[in-house]
């Protein structure tokens, strides 16, 4: 892209973002439709693929004329889900845990505040779960090595029941 980013079309999933030069994901969208009936919020959409996105900027002619204000959502109901995304390779935190994989490594580091139980889920970007498991120390690192690089995501449930989910890359 002229930014020098990059945008990322997963035809299949209906899935578009962009992701930066640091391999951070910038903003991303999921077309919430199951074919052309919009979804309820939370739920996974399916059949929701498209064949091509496109970027343009807000000054693209095209535009002029055109509101381009937010509107209503597509989905349907409220979000039930209490997780809070975060993307990039920064930190994921609740407030007395903390979480990061290392990619040199190759390990997932859970620290805590206050050592409590908590579970870990390592999902790649299908959502199929590659990787879980348990711990309540302080410090906590879980060896896992992916079969390929990409795009994954990092949840942390903790004993109170706080989900918190995190996307990586990992090369």
């Amino acid at each position: 892209m002229p930014n020098g980013n990059t945008l990322v079309n997963v035809v299949s999933r209906g899935n578009i973002f962009e992701l930066n030069s640091n391999r951070e994901i910038v903003w991303e969208y999921e077309i919430p439709l199951n074919g052309d009936t919009p979804v309820n919020q939370g739920n996974n959409p399916n059949n929701n693929g498209n064949f091509r996105a496109y970027k343009f900027s807000e000054d693209f002619s095209g535009f002029d004329g055109i509101d381009l204000s937010p509107g209503e959502i597509i989905e349907n109901d409220n979000n039930p889900l209490v997780c809070n995304i975060v993307s990039g390779l920064d930190d994921l935190e609740i407030d007395h845990l903390q979480c990061f994989y290392q990619n040199e490594t190759q390990n997932i580091i859970v620290e805590q505040v206050n050592p409590s139980s908590f579970k870990i889920n390592f999902y790649n970007w299908q959502g199929q779960l590659l990787f879980a498991a348990n711990g309540n120390q302080a410090i906590e690192s879980f060896p896992f090595s992916p079969l390929v690089d990409g795009i994954y995501v990092i949840q942390v449930i903790d004993h109170e029941g706080a989900v918190v989910s995190k996307k990586v890359w990992i090369n």
